[in-house]
């Protein structure tokens, strides 16, 4: 039975990360998701410089000309606040997860939902109510893609991961 359990230990290495590392480091890999989507998005449709992205974000704190006047200091910024929102993101799903199994059994159905739900939450009423940049409309186009994104990118990953860290055996979502 021990040896088992350290071999199926050696195929999950995050188990031998501390809880804080491993919730760091999961909200930097789908923040870093959520930025290149939002990247992209944005160099296709209208040729937006990928710097632009992080200091949108950075606009929250400082407004918007502050946050574009800034240069790479408020790119960093806009990429450090994010990491820290999305790592908030993840360890939201975790700690609900540790509490209710279906989150963990559905990851896929729960995690989608989830990101949905973070999405409206963070980015229709707290951003727009509590940014220092003036609230700008968006074109429809952007808002159905972050629908579509935010569970892709953020809310799914973050189910899966989840349930990977939690030790959860794969069922049908």
């Amino acid at each position: 039975m021990n040896a088992m359990r350290s071999t199926t230990l050696a195929f999950r290495p995050s188990l031998h990360m501390p809880l804080w590392c491993w919730l760091a480091a999961c909200g930097v890999l789908l923040g870093g998701l959520d930025l290149a989507f939002a990247a992209g998005f944005w160099w296709l449709r209208s040729g937006v410089d990928p710097i632009r992205i992080p200091q949108s974000i950075a606009a929250w704190m400082l407004g918007r000309d502050a946050a574009l006047s800034g240069g790479p200091a408020t790119a960093l910024l806009g990429l450090a606040l994010y990491a820290h929102l999305t790592t908030a993101v993840v360890a939201a799903y975790y700690r609900l997860a540790e509490r209710h199994v279906r989150l963990r059994e559905r990851p896929v159905r729960m995690g989608a939902l989830f990101g949905v739900t973070v999405y409206v939450v963070l980015f229709e009423v707290i951003v727009p109510l509590a940014s220092a940049a003036a609230s700008r409309s968006h074109p429809i186009e952007w808002t159905l893609a972050c629908i579509a994104a935010y569970p892709l990118l953020v809310g799914i990953p973050a189910a899966l991961l989840t349930r990977h860290r939690l030790g959860e055996s794969p069922r049908a979502s």
